[in-house]
Formats: C-alpha cells, structure tokens, sequence
C-alpha cells in the first residue's frame, strides 16, 4: 500500500482520482465478484479527462500495489480477458489484445480489492486532514503579519520557528499558545536534546518573585500542555525521555 503520509495534497488528489475513475470503471462493469481472475481495459482518456497524463496514471497505478498494469500476456477466453503463460496462447477459444488496445487502454489487474478500497478510504481521509490544516493555518494567521525579510527566526526544531515577532509557527501555521507555554516552548527550542529538570525550567520561564512559591506540579503540568500542543504536528511524542528529574526535547 502507498505511503499516503508522505504525499502532498495536490499528490493526494491525484491518487484520488486514479483510485476514483479504477473502482467506478470496475463497479460499473460488474463489480469485484465478477472481476476475480480477470484483467479489465480502462481507456487512457477517462484519466485524461481528470487532468491525470499516461504518465501520471501509470505512476500512480504502479504504486498502488494492489492494482497492477500487465503486458503482452493478456488474452481473452470466450470474451473474458485473463492472463495467461504464452505457452497457451494456441488453445481454443484464445486471442491476443491487439496493440491498439494496449495502447489506447490501461490493462488493469486488481490484486486486493478490500486494499483498493481501503485505500481510497486512506486518502479521502488524509484530504481532509490536509484541507483542515490549511484552513486552521489560514484561520491562525488573521492579523497576524506575514513573514517577512525583517522577521528572524529565535529559535528552529524542524518545521517548528520561534520568530522575532513573539509568534511560534508549525510550518506556516501561528500555534495558539498561552504566553506562559509559548515561553517554555522557546526554552525547549532552545536546549534541545538537553536534560533540563524542574528547577532549570524555573529559572527560565517564572519570574524569580514566584519561583520558591510555584509547585513542581505545575511545571510538570505546563509541559504536559505543550507536548499536547506540538506532538499533534510533529506526529509523535517531542518528549519521549521523560525523566523523574526533568524532560528531553526531542522533536
């Protein structure tokens, strides 16, 4: 199955419509029961009326995995097409696909109908993630001032950027954080990698009037916030060392 969390979402739309065009054309002429064992035609210009070329088409197809493309071994028996060894292309009832056929057409063989279909499941899913995030990524940059030449980045984890104009961003994308949690955000940016314990995030991110009075509690609980903030993003646990005298930045 393709690895649908690396593609980008115009990828992603691209795959849907392959996925989309290959089980309707399959659904329309019959359905999966009647499919088993046999290798179904889809003209080259069903794909090219959505905007997918050959070449883009026959990518796509090849990655799916559970669909292949097939060659010269296809035959018909009694007007049922099928793939067979050449060594039996000379019995009854046998014929090549003619070149032009081959040509003009995708030879599909559907492998794993249920992984077909869960795949298209997969990517209308991950469309959907990828639009939301979009429209959260615009929605958060209201009033906000684009980047520009003037606005230098504090502090980098991968697509993570603490900026000069007091904004923490995601790839884009101003992260909604409460000024107490941004702060621990950018010290953490900052010693990455680095045990840093409870007294150490103290020292950075309270003011020294409150630090004798503020219980570890609740700078374990500040931490637990923002990995609930950034784990979402980065898709995994950015402090997976947690120790009892202190936590890892690993993002």
């Amino acid at each position: 199955m393709v690895n649908i969390d690396k593609l980008s979402l115009n990828s992603l739309e691209k795959y849907k419509k392959v996925v989309d065009v290959v089980l309707d054309r399959l659904n329309l002429q019959g359905g999966k029961k009647y499919h088993l064992g046999i290798t179904d035609l889809i003209p080259v210009n069903v794909f090219e009326k959505e905007g997918i070329s050959y070449d883009e088409a026959m990518l796509i197809i090849n990655n799916l995995g559970c669909v292949e493309t097939e060659n010269g071994k296809l035959r018909r028996i009694h007007g049922k097409r099928v793939r067979l060894p050449n060594d039996e292309s000379l019995q009854s009832g046998i014929e090549l696909f003619s070149d032009v056929e081959l040509k003009e057409n995708f030879a599909l063989d559907v492998k794993d109908w249920k992984e077909l279909e869960e795949t298209k499941k997969q990517i209308d899913e991950k469309i959907e993630e990828e639009k939301s995030k979009t429209s959260r990524r615009e929605e958060s940059q209201k009033g906000f001032p684009l980047l520009t030449k003037d606005l230098k980045a504090d502090a980098v984890a991968g697509k993570l950027f603490a900026y000069s104009d007091g904004t923490i961003r995601y790839d884009g994308e101003i992260l909604k954080l409460r000024p107490q949690i941004k702060e621990l955000c950018r010290y953490f940016m900052l010693n990455q990698r680095m045990l840093k314990t409870i007294d150490d995030v103290k020292e950075n991110i309270i003011r020294s009037s409150k630090r004798k009075t503020t219980p570890n509690s609740t700078i374990a609980k500040y931490v637990s916030e923002l990995r609930n903030s950034l784990n979402p993003y980065f898709k995994k646990d950015v402090f997976p060392n947690e120790k009892e005298e202190g936590w890892y930045f690993e993002p």
